[in-house]
């Protein structure tokens, strides 16, 4: 699976004392997390979807798993999330990638992201 996740560069900033509390109230997979000074929600959404992966059963844990931030567009602040699923059944392959990409999707706003997504004004003549 090679995908990624667009978010809304005006959406990202530092993370304070009162959201990492927050955070590891809400998701138990962060609990352990260590907050690092002057740490983004980016830098925390990226590490909450590698434990998500990390901890999903039918991601291969002994291959590549890639989380990373490419550079800004104008379309956003791509997260790349690479990774392998042990299911190669074609059908279950998509349901999985899918549901993973759901869950990682409405997981966002958590993190005080947005996803990006292009507005356009059409006016009808």
């Amino acid at each position: 699976v090679d995908k990624t996740i667009k978010l809304d560069m005006n959406t990202l900033k530092f993370c304070t004392d009162e959201m990492m509390a927050r955070i590891r109230q809400e998701i138990p997979l962060m609990k352990e997390v260590e907050y690092q000074e002057r740490m983004t929600n980016a830098q925390l959404y990226r590490i909450y979807i590698e434990k998500y992966l990390v901890h999903h059963p039918i991601v291969c844990q002994n291959l590549d798993m890639i989380i990373a931030q490419r550079e800004p567009t104008q379309f956003g602040v791509p997260i790349e999330i690479y990774f392998f699923l042990s299911d190669k059944v074609w059908k279950e392959f998509e349901q999985i990638q899918s549901d993973i990409f759901d869950h990682l999707l409405a997981m966002v706003h958590v993190f005080g992201l947005r996803l990006y997504q292009l507005s356009v004004n059409l006016t009808e003549k």
